[in-house]
């Protein structure tokens, strides 16, 4: 990363350049640290023998509180959620909307109170898709986060719903190591910290062991919210 300073000597405009190297190391660290305040572990207290268990990780999606995680077919029955946030706060949430049964998703708010200041720390949406290579990190893991590095190792794409016979639409994204052993909902940004995708349950849509990336995901989160208003 190159910085140019500009300095004043004998009233000659003169630059200075400043190289200042940053490795992927430290790439990797920051991601992983900007990925942290967004991500949320989902617990469902449900009138069943599974009271008060795991539901999956999810992440803040936007400022007003819209979490978003995979559908876990393993935890059925009807009750309530809640959700811990990365500061180690305990939040009732409800959920919007029917599950996305096309990709697996599904999506909640947080309950508010009506003085309720909680400031939510969302992810920020990459503008870019991922490439084949590219180093991604994700975090994982019931009850403490645990970070993984991957490379993307093929992007499955859909030209069905694109308008031009060139454009593509990613529908997931495989990586190696494989997304099977990351926890349920686990995400993963690219190494500026953009939330990339999302680990989700099999579904017609998506292969075991993908991820389904945040495009999508943003746009379902989108539709989601519209059929509530």
């Amino acid at each position: 990363i190159e910085k140019v300073v500009p300095t004043d000597t004998n009233n000659n405009s003169q630059t200075k350049t400043t190289t200042v190297i940053v490795s992927d190391d430290d790439m990797i660290v920051g991601g992983a640290d900007k990925l942290v305040k967004s991500v949320v572990r989902v617990r469902a207290n449900l009138n069943s023998p599974q009271s008060n268990v795991f539901y999956g990780i999810g992440v803040v999606a936007n400022k007003s509180g819209t979490i978003v995680v995979s559908t876990n077919p393993l935890v059925t029955g009807i009750g309530d959620y809640s959700a811990v946030f990365s500061d180690g706060v305990t939040r009732k949430i409800s959920q919007i909307a029917l599950p996305n049964e096309k990709y697996g998703l599904l999506f909640f708010k947080v309950v508010k109170e009506a003085s309720d200041k909680y400031q939510f720390q969302p992810v920020n949406f990459t503008r870019d898709d991922l490439k084949l290579v590219q180093s991604i990190v994700s975090i994982s893991g019931e009850d403490r986060n645990i970070v993984s590095v991957s490379r993307v190792s093929d992007l499955m794409a859909d030209r069905s719903s694109s308008t031009t016979t060139t454009d593509k639409i990613i529908t997931s994204i495989q990586t190696i190591p494989s997304a099977e052993n990351n926890t349920i909902g686990a995400p993963i940004v690219n190494l500026s910290g953009d939330f990339s995708g999302m680990r989700v349950f099999a579904t017609d849509s998506i292969k075991t062991g993908f991820y389904l990336p945040s495009a999508l995901i943003k746009n379902e989160i989108s539709l989601a919210e519209a059929s509530i208003k």
